[in-house]
């Protein structure tokens, strides 16, 4: 128990030294690009031939458009088809305004990536991201979207810039992605110490309020004081 906790408590350094590469980008899909990606929502895999024949456009524009979608990985080339990606679900958010049509872009978005969690969680993760992206500049090029535990751990130095709701989807993610000890009380928790030497988790499973990151509370002191005693004898 020991080594594990050890193991645990230098995670910490990982997540505090992420390098984050800060560049200016515009990101905005043309309405031709806007609308055939929706129809990838809508349709689900579907060839450029017969996307072309349902939108009644060249066949040869569909492939282009589609082409360039999946190079700038808002969609994938499957056998014969295209399908939208995590990233084009996020782009597709960004640009459409129906209410309708966000709900059906955030269910597709929580069955990508497995999220157990409501969707109204990943409402406010996702136009916090938007935002962050548009104005704090940063390259969505290095936001790994189809890889939620990646994007989790990228965003973790931004999680106090998230609501609540939205800190929910990157502790989950975090909890996914790094291992965890289970306290006496059945809360799964990430444990570091702060500069204070005060321990705390940077994601947090708790019984009582839920997921959480950068959570304090006295089970996580007496989990610590506990495995140091057993350790020093």
């Amino acid at each position: 128990m020991p080594g594990e906790l050890t193991t645990i408590v230098m995670i910490i350094f990982h997540l505090k030294l992420h390098i984050h590469v800060m560049v200016g980008l515009s990101i905005k899909l043309s309405s031709k690009e806007s609308k055939l990606l929706y129809k990838l929502l809508v349709l689900g895999p579907i060839s450029s031939y017969k996307l072309a024949q349902r939108e009644n456009i060249p066949s040869a524009t569909a492939w282009r458009i589609l082409k360039k979608l999946a190079e700038e990985g808002y969609a994938k080339k499957g056998y014969r088809s295209f399908y939208i990606t995590p990233k084009g679900l996020i782009m597709l958010y960004k640009e459409v305004r129906d209410e309708n049509a966000r709900t059906h872009i955030l269910q597709e978005l929580k069955e990508k990536w497995k999220y157990e969690g409501d969707t109204q969680d990943l409402k406010e993760f996702i136009e916090n991201l938007i935002y962050l992206i548009e104005n704090e500049q940063i390259n969505v090029n290095h936001l790994c979207f189809n890889y939620p535990t990646a994007l989790a751990g990228f965003l973790y130095p931004f999680a106090e810039r998230f609501t609540e709701r939205s800190k929910k989807v990157i502790a989950y993610y975090l909890l996914k992605m790094f291992p965890s000890v289970c306290l006496p009380n059945s809360c799964r928790a990430i444990i570091s110490i702060n500069d204070k030497g005060e321990p705390y988790a940077i994601a947090v499973d708790c019984k009582k309020n839920g997921l959480k990151i950068n959570y304090f509370c006295d089970e996580l002191k007496a989990f610590i004081a506990k495995n140091c005693q057993l350790k020093t004898t």
